[in-house]
């Protein structure tokens, strides 16, 4: 259920995002469109934060009904892993992939 929870947080601080860039670009600059402004994207950013440290507890506690962290945990290893791997994976990096061999030849 708290997989659900993070998923369905950031689906929400997406929409958050995109609407706050919608206003932005859409509505005459005055003191309440920049007000809605900064509330939405505050609300966004907090709701992508409480998703992503919601992903770093799934992480840590090794919650094996998470395919990333069924694919590339164990629960021998130390929190840590679990943790840079979840950033990683935010970051678009998986532990258990490697680089495509045309990118990383010298010739």
């Amino acid at each position: 259920m708290i997989v659900e929870i993070s998923h369905f947080l950031a689906i929400i601080s997406t929409a958050l995002f995109f609407l706050a860039g919608l206003f932005a670009l859409t509505i005459k600059n005055t003191f309440y469109t920049t007000n809605l402004i900064s509330k939405t994207f505050s609300h966004a950013f907090l709701f992508f934060s409480a998703s992503f440290f919601i992903y770093i507890y799934l992480a840590i506690t090794d919650d094996f009904s998470v395919q990333y962290i069924a694919n590339h945990s164990k629960s021998s290893l130390p929190a840590y892993v679990g943790t840079t791997s979840t950033i990683g994976l935010l970051a678009g990096f998986s532990v258990g992939n490697k680089m495509p061999s045309n990118l990383i030849s010298l010739s």
